[in-house]
């Protein structure tokens, strides 16, 4: 059973980072207008 932990990990591990990407890339095309320039505004206020 010690053999299994870590083969195991790394395909959830993966499975994650895909999932994650996938993410992103959905929510980059969801993203609301309004989101992306109050980040601007925020990137700016803080310098």
């Amino acid at each position: 059973m010690n053999n299994l932990p870590f083969p195991r990990k790394r395909v959830f591990f993966t499975h994650n980072l895909s999932l994650c990407l996938f993410l992103r890339l959905v929510g980059a095309e969801n993203i609301p207008p309004q989101a992306e320039r109050s980040r601007k505004e925020g990137r700016e206020r803080n310098g």
